[in-house]
């Protein structure tokens, strides 16, 4: 199966995912499948991918995206499944610096960096959680360079961005006082 069929089929597969995501109840069932967390967080890495096309509109991109949405639905879940689901999120080695990386590329990614801020505040919201995200290397630096990023962005969510990821380093900050 050719490569750009592979990507078609994993976007209809978040695409499904997302659609069942949306009822709260069921968030703790897919995080709890078998290896489907460590799937998705594969599917965000961008360091090594150099096929990543600047397109928002190629299908690579819409993989990256999808899974970032179905990862924020998934860290937000309330009640008891999202209780349960962060720190299985968190636990997943490579989330957060995927997570981190996404923040670093702003020029390439900057669409895709509310999803992460998004991402990064629900996965704050659990204490242990806040510890691994706060001793990862390069994400409060992030953070703050999102804070205090220089001139106008492409992108309309800038605003959003900044509020969120003040509320992350807040969180981050006062879990080690």
């Amino acid at each position: 199966m050719p490569p750009s069929e592979i990507v078609e089929l994993q976007n209809y597969g978040l695409k499904i995912l997302k659609c069942l995501a949306m009822d709260h109840s069921l968030c703790y069932k897919i995080g709890e499948t078998q290896g489907l967390l460590t799937i998705l967080v594969d599917l965000i890495e961008v360091r090594y991918r150099t096929q990543i096309p600047n397109d928002p509109k190629s299908p690579y991109r819409k993989t990256i995206k999808r899974s970032l949405q179905l990862l924020q639905l998934l860290s937000g879940a309330t009640g008891r499944s999202g209780k349960l689901l962060r720190p299985l999120i968190t636990n997943v080695v490579s989330t957060i610096p995927h997570v981190r990386d996404i923040l670093a590329h702003r020029e390439k990614f900057g669409e895709l960096q509310w999803f992460a801020v998004d991402i990064l505040t629900n996965l704050a919201l659990d204490e242990t959680s806040r510890g691994t995200i706060g001793s990862t290397g390069g994400v409060l630096k992030n953070l703050m360079a999102l804070l205090v990023q220089q001139g106008m962005s492409s992108h309309s969510n800038i605003g959003y961005e900044r509020s969120t990821s003040s509320k992350v380093c807040y969180f981050i900050t006062t879990s080690h006082a």
